[in-house]
Order: C-alpha cells, then sequence, then structure tokens
C-alpha cells in the first residue's frame, strides 16, 4: 500500500504534459532572443499563453509567464511597494508564506472579517483557495475600508479544483505544479497590463518546454475532473467520520475546494501521524503548507481559524487526478489503526 495523499504541496506529471513536453524539445531558445531561434520560442511560448487566456477566461495579453506562484506573488508585491510604498500592502491572516513574508507585520487582517484593513491600502492580498484548509476566500472582505484598493488573489490551490472566476480581481497568480504539470513555472493575471508594464515586460528567462507542459495541463482542466475531485473527497470524509470517533475536518460546512482536507483527531498530533503512515505505510499525507512544516506548534493558519487546541493539530490530506489504484476504505482503515495506537500511547 501506498498512496501520494499531498497533492495540495504538489501533483505528479501528467502524461498528458510530458507528452507536450517531448513534442517541443527542439524549442530551446530564449524567447526574448531577437534571432530566429529565439522567436520561434517567443512565438510557442504566446501559444501557449493563448490556450491558458482560454481556460481561465482572459485575454493571453493580460498573462505573463513567471516561475510560480510565489515568484508571482513577489512580484505584484514588489511592483506595488515600489509605486506606493510598503505600508500601503495589506494581507490576510491565512496567507501563503510568499505573501506573508512580504508584508509589515502590522499590515496584517482578519481574512474573514476585514477587521485591521485601512483606507490606505493599495494592495489587499486575499487568496482564493486556502492552501492547508481549502476554504474559499470572499474578495468582498476589503469591503468600504478599502474599496479602492487593488486585488491581489492567489489562485494556486484553487486551479482545477474549482470554477475559475476572476471577477473582482486585478492581480491572480497560478503555479502549473498542483495541476499536474511541471515545477518551476507558472502564469499571473493582470488585468490591466498597460498600467503595469514592469510585470508584463518581465524578462526573466522563460523555459518554452516547461510552458509547453504548463499549457497541456491547464487544457486538460474540465468541471467533469473537479465533480470527480469532490465526489472522492466527500466519500473519504464520510468514512472516516464514521470509522473513527472523536474527528473534526476543518472548515467542512464551508465552501472549499475540492480535494483539500484538514482533519484532526482529538488526542493526535498530526506530526506523529504523517510520520507513522510514511515510515510503515509509504503513505504521504502532511500537517499543513510544504513551504512552512514547523511540526512542533500548530500553523499560523491553523491558530487564526481554530481556537480550541485540541484540532489544532490536524493532517492535510490533498487528493489528486493521478491517484490511482486509490482504495478509500483501505486507506480509512490503516489510518484508523494509526489513530488509536497513538492515542493509546499517549
Amino acid at each position: 500500500m501506498s498512496w501520494y495523499l499531498d497533492a495540495a504541496a504538489t501533483t505528479p506529471l501528467s502524461d498528458v504534459a510530458w507528452a507536450a513536453m517531448e513534442a517541443v524539445r527542439g524549442t530551446f531558445g530564449n524567447p526574448s532572443s531577437l534571432h530566429g531561434i529565439g522567436q520561434k520560442a517567443a512565438m510557442h511560448q504566446q501559444k501557449c499563453l493563448a490556450v491558458i487566456a482560454a481556460k481561465i477566461g482572459c485575454k493571453a495579453s493580460q498573462l505573463v509567464v513567471t516561475h510560480g506562484g510565489t515568484d508571482a506573488n513577489r512580484k505584484v508585491i514588489s511592483a506595488v511597494v515600489k509605486r506606493f510604498g510598503g505600508a500601503s500592502v495589506f494581507a490576510s491572516n491565512v496567507e501563503h508564506s510568499s505573501i506573508a513574508d512580504e508584508v509589515l507585520p502590522g499590515n496584517i487582517y482578519d481574512a474573514f472579517t476585514g477587521a485591521g484593513l485601512r483606507g490606505t491600502a493599495k494592495l489587499v492580498c486575499q487568496m482564493h483557495g486556502n492552501n492547508e484548509t481549502g476554504i474559499i476566500l470572499s474578495a468582498e472582505v476589503r469591503g468600504k475600508k478599502a474599496s479602492n484598493a487593488l486585488v491581489l488573489r492567489d489562485w494556486v490551490q484553487s486551479l482545477g479544483k474549482v470554477k475559475i472566476d476572476l471577477q473582482d480581481t486585478d492581480f491572480a497568480t497560478f503555479s502549473a505544479h498542483k495541476i499536474n504539470g511541471p515545477k518551476g513555472v507558472g502564469v499571473l493575471y493582470c488585468k490591466h497590463p498597460a498600467e503595469w508594464p514592469e510585470l508584463m515586460q518581465d524578462t526573466h528567462t522563460k523555459d518554452p518546454i516547461a510552458t509547453a507542459g504548463m499549457a497541456a495541463a491547464f487544457a486538460s482542466l474540465s468541471d467533469a475532473k473537479i465533480d470527480h475531485l469532490r465526489t472522492m473527497q466527500h466519500a473519504l470524509e464520510a468514512l472516516i467520520e464514521s470509522k473513527i470517533e472523536r474527528v473534526k475536518i476543518i472548515h467542512q460546512s464551508e465552501n472549499r475546494v475540492a480535494g483539500i482536507s484538514s482533519i484532526a483527531f482529538a488526542g493526535v498530533r498530526g506530526s506523529a501521524l504523517m510520520r507513522l503512515l510514511n515510515d510503515h505505510e509509504g503513505i504521504c499525507v502532511s500537517t499543513g503548507s510544504a513551504c512552512n512544516q514547523d511540526l512542533l506548534t500548530p500553523t499560523s493558519v491553523i491558530q487564526a481559524v481554530e481556537n480550541d487546541p485540541k484540532w489544532q493539530y490536524p493532517i492535510r490530506i490533498g487528493l489528486h487526478q493521478e491517484l490511482h489504484n486509490w482504495n478509500a476504505q483501505s486507506f480509512v482503515e490503516v489510518l484508523a489503526h494509526y489513530v488509536a495506537q497513538l492515542r493509546k500511547s499517549a
């Protein structure tokens, strides 16, 4: 028994993405170069952006290739800081570290109430789907206080798990490796590209082969796949609740993206459960964001959404489309065994 259940951290490369990359192995040029090889790569990149734009509902001219979600988030924040100053950027208290680490400590606001937002905000960072619990956050949180501020939506965890909607969004960031595409490549959406040339004319060297894999991964997204992922998630959560006592699924009653389940077991530390599943069964889960794995204390996100210490040490299960030979019943039996073992030794 061996299953990879940490799709919120990354996903395996799909055959479709790999085939697309193999097909353009000869397109190795730097898209910024002016000679023939470089311009061939630039034309290829534009074709890929057109595919992605059609999938997410925007124009290709509103997209630029990045190194991934972290790179895109930091680029947007850096551009806004240079134009308006660091005090103008605000982030919610459940953001990914690529945003949280770039914002002044006094500029963190409550993701659910907007408390802490000020009228001086020029950029409000409100992620779409949270990377630890899967809850979908609303951009309306900025309310009247920051109604004129630009909005950055981190879509990295929502991509492929919910229908894409870029309304009320000035900037959106996406990463290919969360949807069975290659690592190290993503796209940044900018609603008004002419107003932000420093973002759209970024000259970092872009990989046309990785871009091809990303475009193929985007093209393979579908509502049917989202529905399938959600069906798997609901079935798994129902099984866990029926087989294991004293369990809480964080944000279960809220609107969540498909495939991400944050599950706490009373009397069990998620880090200990994660190790047992990995070491003895080859089952990979996590305890929170892969970019901030502090096993000794609850993550900042969990502390923000769960006040009861009993539920502050969950495991995170991330289902995905490349999950082969999956047997939820067998997994839950193994999970129940190790939860009981840890409770007995506590």
